[in-house]
Order: C-alpha cells, then sequence, then structure tokens
C-alpha cells in the first residue's frame, strides 16, 4: 500500500530555505529600492507559504488538523498588535509602504497559526532540525568560500565593501545574506534547536547534530559580529545552565562535567585560534558608523516627538526621514533606525511600541512558565529553543536596522508559533503520547 506523501513538511522546509535568498522580485523595477520592510515585491518566502496555506487549510477540511485562532492570551496580544497596526495605517504618511507591510504582518500572523500545530507534531519537529541543519551547511559553504577569498556578497553589485573587509585581506563571513550582523543574528536565533535536539540522543547522531551546532559557531565567529558572539556566549551558557530540564537522560557526575567544560574549552579555543582577528575588529571598528546610528536615533526622536501616538506609519521610516532630518545623514544613507524599539515607536508611535511589547512580554513570560515548571519535556524543550531565539531578537535588535528584514520578520513570527506549540502540548499532558517525545523522537 503506498504511504500518502505529506506536503506540509516539504512546504516548511523550502520556507526556511527562502530566507537564505537575500532580493526579491520587484513589480516596479523603476521604483527605488526600500529598505525599511516590505515593497511591492514577491519575496522568496511568499511561494511556499502559499503552499504551506493550501496544505493546512485541506487538512482541515479533512478534519485531520485544526487550524483556528484560540483567543488565548498569545493569540489576542497578536490580535491586538496587528490592530494597532491597522490604526496607525490610516495617519501614514506613506500609506503605499504601510499597505504592504501591514498585508506582510496578517499573512505572518496567518503562518503563526499554521506553525502553532506543525511544530507540535513529530513531523515539524523533525523539519525543524533537517532545515536548520541544512542553512549552516549552505552558510558554512558560502562562508568559508568568503573567509579564504574575500569574495563577500554585499551591496547592489556584490562587490567587497568596506563594512566586510576589515583590513587588508581579513574578511568577514556574510554568507547569502550579505551582511556579517544579519547572518550572525539570524543564526543565533535558531542555532539553540540543534543544541537542545542533541540532549535527546546518543552515539552518531548526537555528534551529527553536534558538528552542525559548532559548525554554526564558527560561522557566527567569523562574522566578526561583536554582538552575535556575545549573544553565541549567552545562549551557551543558558542551554548548560538549564539542562536538568532539557536533556532526555539522567547524566552522572562526570558526564554533567564533560557537558559543562566541553563546550567551554571548544569555544576557548576557538576564541584562540582567531584572537587576532577578533581583536582586530574591535580595535578598527570605525566611527562613522557609530555617528550614523546617532543621527538615525535623532530622526527617530524627531518623529517620535511630532507624532507621539500614531508616528509616521508602518514601514514609513526611510521614506519620510529626509522631513525630520537635521544632520543631513538621510541623502546618503537611508536605512531604518539602528534599534527595533526606536524605529516601532517612531513609525507606529507609543500605542505601536506598547502593543509590541505586550507581544513580546506575554510570549516570553508563557515561555519562561513552560520551562521552568512544565511537566511535559517536549513542551519545555519548544519553549526554551523559542525563548532564546526571541531573546537574541530582543536584544540584537537594541543595535541592528534589520528587524523588517523578510527573514527576521519569518523566523520572529515561527519562534511565536514555537511558544504557542509548547503550551498546546503541555495543555494536552493528559495523552501519554507526549510524555514519550523530545524535540526529535528517539523511537
Amino acid at each position: 500500500m503506498n504511504k500518502r506523501i505529506d506536503f506540509l513538511p516539504i512546504c516548511y522546509f523550502f520556507l526556511f530555505i527562502s530566507l537564505m535568498v537575500n532580493g526579491r522580485l520587484r513589480l516596479d523595477p523603476t521604483a527605488p529600492f526600500h529598505f525599511g520592510g516590505a515593497e511591492y515585491a514577491i519575496s522568496p518566502f511568499d511561494i511556499p507559504l502559499v503552499g504551506i496555506f493550501i496544505f493546512s487549510l485541506l487538512s482541515t477540511l479533512w478534519k485531520k488538523t485544526n487550524y483556528f485562532i484560540k483567543f488565548d492570551s498569545l493569540d489576542i496580544s497578536l490580535i491586538i498588535y496587528l490592530t494597532v497596526l491597522f490604526v496607525t495605517t490610516v495617519f501614514s504618511q506613506s500609506l503605499d509602504f504601510s499597505i504592504y507591510e501591514l498585508i506582510r504582518q496578517f499573512k505572518l500572523f496567518l503562518l503563526y497559526i499554521c506553525a502553532r500545530t506543525f511544530f507540535s507534531k513529530q513531523s515539524g519537529l523533525t523539519t525543524l532540525i533537517v532545515s536548520i541543519s541544512f542553512i549552516v551547511f549552505i552558510q558554512g559553504v558560502v562562508g568559508y568560500f568568503q573567509y579564504f577569498t574575500g569574495q563577500t556578497i554585499s551591496g547592489l553589485n556584490a562587490e567587497v565593501s568596506d563594512l566586510n573587509e576589515i583590513a587588508s585581506g581579513v574578511y568577514r563571513v556574510a554568507g547569502t545574506f550579505g551582511h556579517p550582523g544579519i547572518l550572525s543574528q539570524f543564526l543565533n536565533s535558531i542555532l539553540g534547536v540543534l543544541l537542545v535536539a542533541s540532549f535527546n540522543y546518543k552515539g552518531y547522531k548526537k555528534n551529527i547534530i553536534l558538528i552542525f551546532y559548532m559548525l554554526g559557531g564558527i560561522i557566527i565567529l567569523t562574522s566578526l559580529a561583536r554582538t552575535g558572539i556575545a549573544m553565541f556566549g549567552v545562549i551557551l551558557f543558558l542551554t548548560i545552565l538549564l539542562n536538568a530540564k532539557l536533556n532526555a537522560y539522567k547524566l552522572g557526575r562526570l558526564k554533567k562535567v564533560l557537558l559543562v567544560m566541553g563546550p567551554i574549552l571548544i569555544c576557548l579555543g576557538l576564541l584562540i585560534a582567531f584572537f587576532d582577528v577578533i581583536l582586530l575588529r574591535f580595535t578598527t571598528a570605525q566611527d562613522v558608523s557609530l555617528n550614523i546610528r546617532f543621527y538615525l536615533a535623532d530622526i527617530a526622536f524627531n518623529m517620535i516627538e511630532n507624532n507621539p501616538l500614531t508616528g509616521v506609519g508602518l514601514n514609513a521610516f526611510t521614506t519620510v526621514m529626509k522631513h525630520y532630518d537635521h544632520t543631513g545623514v538621510s541623502g546618503y544613507f537611508m536605512f531604518p533606525v539602528h534599534n527595533i524599539y526606536l524605529l516601532i515607536a517612531s513609525e507606529t508611535g507609543l500605542i505601536g511600541l506598547i502593543s509590541f511589547l505586550l507581544v513580546m512580554c506575554v510570549f516570553l513570560f508563557s515561555g519562561v512558565r513552560i520551562v521552568r515548571k512544565g511537566r511535559v519535556l517536549l513542551a519545555r524543550q519548544l519553549a526554551f529553543c523559542a525563548i532564546s531565539g526571541l531573546v537574541v531578537i530582543y536584544l540584537s535588535g537594541l543595535l541592528g536596522w534589520s528587524w523588517r528584514l523578510d527573514c527576521l520578520q519569518v523566523i520572529f513570527y515561527i519562534l511565536l508559533g514555537l511558544v504557542a506549540a509548547a503550551r498546546k502540548i503541555e495543555g494536552e499532558n493528559k495523552n501519554e503520547e507526549y510524555y514519550n517525545h523530545t524535540i526529535h523522537s528517539n523511537k
């Protein structure tokens, strides 16, 4: 008897793969590039996303699974956030771009609904691990080529820019993303899945997963992204600290010591091996980069001062920044302010910022509560992977401009979906099936 092919895992796999594509099919080639967020274009992730929606709908109609809004605290916080975005769009100073972004946010909310159910099942977890491992492999191959040849993918013409060459013959790895900071932030937000998954295996399977995890760490290290390197260390430390709540096996005293000392020694070895390059990166940071951050922050504060409640409009920062610029930076640097919270406040006002902080707090508190008090191992593991990735995005966003990029927006909503999936599993803990599952079943 032929086994029916499940197309949903395939669609999710290609969704993850599409996030590595640095570009969009712009439907109006004559329009200038828009670095602030969504535009009149088809993003690579749109194609597999359509497949996810179609097969999720078919699955619902066949009564296999239910993809519905639950109206719990998680869903309600997101609905409030989207409602605020809609309201502020009415007052937008760049209505077209606000509508483009509003459509994208609605699509990603539907992805969150689908991800909650998909990642609460074993096929979803397998897809998650395979997809992340493949992403790390591709970034490793591309990064290896970049590190030793300097042919980084950056700028409009893929030229080697000052951003990626910190000294003569010393290059930063940018992967397929074209920016070292984006590469490190993206990998940091998903690598925790591989580390936690390794806790559920013994033998060669465990070693293979750890190899991919360490490869991801090396990529982050060679990106020479200072925030990224720090975040990798923080997440690794937290994972080791919470090992007792995340590990599928009870460890003896010696194994516990090895678990703690092994990663630390490996990290120290890598730091020693790349010490000269890392030191060069820290000592050659350009003052102009810091000045531009202050100029953009000044523009953001001017926007907030003039439009405190509703902001200048969702996704409108770069299109109207020249009207709030007292330094002239908008004439040569058309990028959003390098801070998530200032960007949200300047575009959607204080009500937009408050609604975003509500989403942040509700999902983080829910995830932390599951990690601390959850009775189902799978739920604890998923919740930890999600909150570690969310923390990376929230903290890295204090200094970065990449919040509106497709790759991070999709990962953000998938991480929210993982928190919801963990809560769903924890709520179904009376079903004995879940007690025997981890982030990747050993059976």
